[in-house]
């Protein structure tokens, strides 16, 4: 689309365009001429709106959170079955088992006597294993 504007002396091209009922919408390229010059204006394109720059709250969508995490210790195994010759004495020379969970494997709450048959042969037995093991050990 093309359309030709004469200014003349004195005028402005608000002016014409209010007298032609000109409404021009959208990008369009305009060339002024005058007598003595010619004058071309290149079309300022339309930006698209921009979300407002300012620090959000939170954790961006689609990031996770780069902390390390907390190693959990290795769980120690709970072996059932039958008892070695140095397990038996082991446990026949312990003082009579108590059931209070005072001590602890890695986050897991133990007796104390649990705890320290896992640190003496590397796995775990239940108290009740345990407990039974010292009374077959010790009756009179």
């Amino acid at each position: 689309m093309e359309i030709t504007i004469v200014i003349g002396k004195g005028e402005s091209l608000q002016d014409v365009l209010r007298r032609t009922k000109l409404n021009p919408v959208g990008p369009m390229t305009l060339t002024l001429t005058s007598e003595t010059q010619k004058d071309v204006v290149a079309p300022q394109k339309a930006a698209p709106q921009r979300k407002p720059t300012g620090k959000k709250r939170g954790r961006p969508k689609g990031s996770k959170n780069k902390k390390a995490k907390k190693a959990k210790p290795a769980k120690l195994e709970m072996r059932s079955g039958a008892w070695t010759q140095k397990e038996s004495i082991w446990m026949a020379n312990q003082p009579r088992p108590g059931e209070a969970k005072t001590a602890k494997i890695g986050r897991t709450k133990v007796s104390p006597i649990e705890a320290l048959f896992a640190e003496k042969f590397g796995y775990r037995r239940t108290f009740k294993s345990l407990a039974s093991k010292w009374n077959r050990m010790n009756k009179k």
